[in-house]
């Protein structure tokens, strides 16, 4: 995030909003979480963008990534994406084999979170769950769900940010027009 920070200081712009999405799990059972979050969210290890972030991180998969813990140990992390330059955190959260409150627990852990009074040395949180997980029992499904709840997160980011007045006009993009279109040759004859 330091590079993004500086190419925009260097731009003469303000430091832009960096929104960091993981998933999470509120849980004391710590190697349950991993093991789960390594069979949902398995789809992103063969992703070659997410690939490529998962290597850059030199970790194996997403459950690496994934932020699980009780209470105490999912605020440090957050805190530590706050510290590290993070605006935004995007939450995924998720079920947790032989912990079935898993999910209830987080949401109301980030509601909580989300309600406190904004204070800079934590990012702002955003939940993303919008499918039950009961429906997505099917791999394939939960996928399809990963994908959704990423699309409506990162919505539901944008319309918090237009309504703080985050968005900025950007500078009007002139494009020439030639005054009459012209047809270019690409060297295969019509009717061969």
């Amino acid at each position: 995030m330091p590079r993004i920070s500086e190419a925009a200081a260097a731009a003469g712009r303000p430091k832009p909003r960096v929104v960091v999405g993981l998933p999470v799990a509120v849980t004391r059972e710590t190697a349950a979480a991993r093991t789960s979050a390594a069979r949902v969210f398995q789809v992103y290890g063969f992703l070659p963008s997410y690939r490529a972030m998962l290597d850059r991180e030199k970790v194996e998969g997403p459950a690496d990534v994934a932020i699980v813990g009780d209470e105490s140990a999912v605020g440090a992390a957050l805190q530590g994406l706050a510290e590290a330059g993070a605006t935004d955190y995007l939450a995924v959260p998720f079920g947790v084999d032989g912990d079935g409150e898993a999910i209830e627990r987080t949401r109301a852990f980030l509601v909580k979170l989300a309600k406190r009074a904004p204070r800079p040395e934590l990012p702002a949180v955003v939940v993303v769950d919008p499918i039950p997980p009961e429906l997505t029992k099917v791999p394939r499904q939960a996928v399809l769900k990963l994908m959704l709840a990423t699309v409506l997160g990162l919505l539901a980011a944008g319309l918090v940010f237009a309504a703080q007045g985050e968005f900025r006009p950007q500078p009007e993009v002139r494009t020439a027009v030639a005054a009459e279109p012209r047809l270019v040759p690409t060297g295969v004859a019509a009717g061969s």
